[in-house]
């Protein structure tokens, strides 16, 4: 008599109105020899990407500071510069700034040999020598005393005094004082060539005051 009033368990759920539970179906299982996914192999092409950009990153710099360590003395045809190798990009070279690595102007005739060095003290050593050269020589020209008919154009005495001054400021260090003296002594013979000019041009003008008052 039981088993007639009470229905199946199954059958009283749905009577009450329960909500009866899904079961959930077992998730399939993946299979690695199947193809990947199309969002997994994005993510994986962004990841090598991200990747060789930072490799990338890294060689530059690391070749720009390998190259910023380059040091070097340029000629063209008419001048010599110092130049140091750029950090960004990490090839090619730039001048350098500040008033003692002003370029060096060269005459036609003049000679002029590159060099290379990743030590900025010889650097400066090379560059000092080239200045004290450049003034000794012009001090011994037959042409020391001549004025520059064209607007612009630098005296050879005002050229020496400023590579002198420039070359002070390369001889600052202790150890540079013998190429200090040798600048010290060049600069009392532009003073001296300075005071013959003053004299002939005295001279000159004595000549025609004369010739002015034999006029009159």
């Amino acid at each position: 008599a039981d088993d007639g009033i009470l229905p199946p368990a199954a059958d009283l759920q749905d009577a009450v109105g329960a909500p009866s539970r899904r079961r959930r179906e077992p998730e399939p299982v993946a299979d690695d020899d199947g193809p990947t996914p199309p969002r997994s192999r994005r993510m994986q092409a962004i990841a090598g990407l991200s990747l060789v950009a930072g490799l990338g990153i890294v060689a530059l710099v690391f070749l720009g500071r390998a190259n910023s360590e380059r040091y070097l003395l340029t000629c063209s045809t008419d001048r010599v510069t110092p130049e140091q190798g750029r950090s960004f990009p990490p090839w090619g070279s730039h001048p350098l700034a500040g008033p003692e690595w002003k370029p060096i102007v060269l005459p036609a005739n003049a000679e002029c040999t590159e060099h290379e060095t990743d030590n900025p003290a010889e650097l400066e050593r090379l560059y000092l020598g080239l200045l004290v050269d450049r003034a000794s020589t012009t001090l011994t020209g037959t042409t020391l005393l001549d004025r520059p008919a064209g607007s612009g154009v630098q005296a050879p005495l005002d050229a020496v005094s400023a590579q002198l001054t420039q070359a002070l400021l390369l001889a600052r260090s202790p150890d540079r004082r013998e190429q200090r003296k040798e600048v010290e002594r060049l600069m009392g013979d532009v003073t001296y060539w300075r005071a013959m000019g003053r004299l002939r041009d005295a001279s000159a003008a004595l000549g025609d005051a004369a010739k002015q008052f034999e006029a009159a």
